[in-house]
């Protein structure tokens, strides 16, 4: 049976159409792996940079906390060596109070036995 030359005509641009559709629908199944892949690889690195953002963060959490603590140190020792240095100083100020403490008394008594020998010599 032969087909007429209209109706061959129609036939091969169905077809022809039927083969571009196929193209088109091949083509957008493989863009939608694509962008599943895509999707997938842009999760990962999503996830790789989240990793790298935290560990930094502890990282710089970990340094702030060990300077502020060599800080904290340093400071303890200066405190403590001032300490020291204003307790010898201290101890000083306390040793030269003793000596003028028994100097005044040395005084007080070579004042009083100065009278006593005054106040003898005149009932004498």
């Amino acid at each position: 049976m032969d087909l007429p030359s209209n109706e061959t005509g129609l036939t091969s641009q169905y077809e022809n159409h039927e083969v571009r559709i196929t193209a088109l629908e091949k083509a957008v199944v493989d863009l939608h792996h694509e962008i599943a892949l895509l999707r997938q690889h842009m999760d990962c690195g999503f996830e790789s940079l989240r990793a790298e953002i935290a560990h930094t963060a502890d990282k710089l959490r970990l340094e702030f906390q060990e300077s502020q603590q060599q800080l904290y140190e340093k400071i303890k020792l200066e405190f403590k060596g001032a300490d020291e240095q204003t307790t010898r100083r201290i101890d000083r100020l306390e040793a030269k109070l003793d000596y003028f403490i028994k100097w005044i008394i040395g005084m007080q008594l070579t004042t009083m036995g100065g009278l006593i020998a005054l106040a003898a010599h005149q009932y004498l």
